[in-house]
């Protein structure tokens, strides 16, 4: 679904869905996240580049924003440890997407292991080779999400895609996001690949104004992300822990 909430001067197209049966909570999570890109973009510029070409750390730290603003909890590596092999690691981001009491049971409570592929090119995309580096992250977060040790939360595995566009004709960078955008949707919906997807993102008008505007003041920091998407997947993780 189109999201069009929170208008700013920048004209922002955004996607999300979730499934709620799989995911409880996720789809007011997703809106809040639209909204926190929004506003980051809205009120960072020019001083910053966009939100979009950030680290992972700082993708998560987006996301548990948007679970504060609508009342849940959240953890950025928190006390939730995982067994990397030689060393002990800490969980990505515990979630409570429910009202923050200890009455709770663990229904909207998740431990989310993400991965982020910063330079996801869309000049000229290959939609074969961009479903195998999707997949690639995936399994590269699904991984990180069996070593968890945990109680009852719900393991998420999480992609953050970092669009970059570095080609001068802009003609095709709406197409190229449009049917990125469709090509993971119908993923989700005949693979059961993705159980939410995230997306915002520039049209070709207001990304070359933001070009120069960046160019205008920091000629020497050069920007090509037009947007983020973001996926999350239970596929596989819960079957084991009771948890559906």
């Amino acid at each position: 679904m189109n999201d069009t909430k929170l208008q700013t001067k920048w004209k922002l197209n955004t996607f999300a869905w979730a499934d709620e049966s799989k995911l409880p909570g996720f789809g007011k999570l997703i809106s809040s996240w639209l909204d926190v890109h929004r506003n980051f973009s809205e009120g960072a510029q020019p001083n910053f580049s966009w939100d979009w070409g950030y680290n992972e750390r700082s993708q998560i730290g987006l996301l548990a924003n948007a679970a504060m603003l609508i009342g849940g909890l959240s953890a950025v590596e928190g006390l939730i440890k995982k067994d990397s092999g030689q060393k002990e690691g800490r969980s990505d981001l515990w979630l409570r997407l429910c009202p923050p009491t200890f009455e709770n049971d663990a229904e909207n409570d998740y431990l989310i292991e993400a991965k982020i592929e910063q330079y996801f090119k869309i000049d000229k995309i290959d939609l074969g080779r961009a479903r195998e580096k999707i997949d690639e992250k995936m399994k590269a977060a699904r991984e990180e999400a069996r070593r968890l040790t945990r109680t009852s939360e719900k393991l998420v595995a999480m992609v953050f895609l970092s669009l970059t566009f570095e080609d001068q004709n802009l003609n095709s960078l709406e197409q190229n996001i449009s049917d990125l955008i469709s090509d993971i949707w119908n993923q989700s919906q005949s693979q059961k690949e993705f159980d939410a997807i995230g997306a915002i993102w520039m049209g070709a008008r207001d990304f070359k104004s933001s070009k120069a505007k960046r160019k205008e003041k920091y000629p020497q920091w050069p920007y090509a992300h037009p947007g983020m998407v973001l996926l999350a997947s239970c596929k596989d993780l819960n079957e084991h822990s009771g948890i559906k």
